[in-house]
């Protein structure tokens, strides 16, 4: 009976520490524009930006580290870089393609993209954006954090990259209030947190490449197409 109990406590006080992470980021994220406003040159723009992005990355780790739970269980992994490497290319084959095969059949570009940088410059920065900031601070939080937090107290293997898909694509809907961002984003979550569950060689190293190529490919073609 006090096993029970002791296992009940510990179940309620990670559904509360998750939930309050998830709001904390909500809440910051929702509040990403305005922080960025409050730089008076790009330069301070794109600290802020930077800042962001890095808390947002942050958030999850302190948590682990408050609740000593080991960051090894967030899926960084530094064995066979090359073979990582190669599922973080497939994966971004896979993804890019849902872009570029609709764009090919002539579905409006506005639709697939994302916003037309204003200069080379610009552009330079977002694409270091995404791929760092973006690529590595949501893959931290979603398949990092989330997926390694849901699996510790769920027996149902797949529970995990369903969640954790779920909670990324609702997170996409603060700032848009975009259905189909919601939907394309819980997409995207689907088949990175696939890749975690099922494929030996694919760590969080391999998500954050991953996704990071797939939102600077996005920011490319936007800065050309449209």
């Amino acid at each position: 009976m006090w096993w029970d109990k002791l296992n009940m406590k510990s179940k309620v006080l990670n559904y509360f520490e998750m939930t309050s992470v998830y709001i904390i980021l909500l809440f910051i994220i929702k509040s990403l524009s305005f922080i960025v406003k409050l730089g008076n040159t790009k330069t301070e723009k794109i600290i802020l930006s930077i800042l962001v992005y890095a808390a947002i990355g942050a958030i999850p780790v302190i948590t682990m580290c408050i609740r000593k739970i080991p960051l090894s269980t967030l899926g960084f992994s530094n064995k066979n870089i090359a073979k990582q490497l190669m599922v973080a290319i497939v994966i971004f084959i896979i993804t890019i393609s849902f872009v570029i095969i609709p764009l090919l059949f002539g579905v409006n570009k506005t639709e697939m993209l994302s916003f037309k940088s204003s200069s080379i410059g610009v552009l330079t920065f977002y694409i270091f954006y995404d791929l760092i900031c973006i690529g590595f601070g949501e893959e931290i939080v979603f398949r990092g954090y989330f997926y390694s937090r849901i699996k510790s107290i769920s027996s149902i293997s797949w529970l995990p990259m369903l969640l954790s898909a779920i909670l990324f694509g609702v997170i996409h809907f603060i700032n848009t209030l975009s259905l189909g961002n919601v939907i394309g984003a819980t997409v995207l979550g689907l088949i990175y947190g696939f890749f975690r569950w099922k494929v030996k060689n694919c760590s969080l190293l391999s998500l954050g490449i991953a996704h990071g190529l797939h939102d600077a490919c996005i920011l490319i073609m936007s800065y050309y197409l449209l």
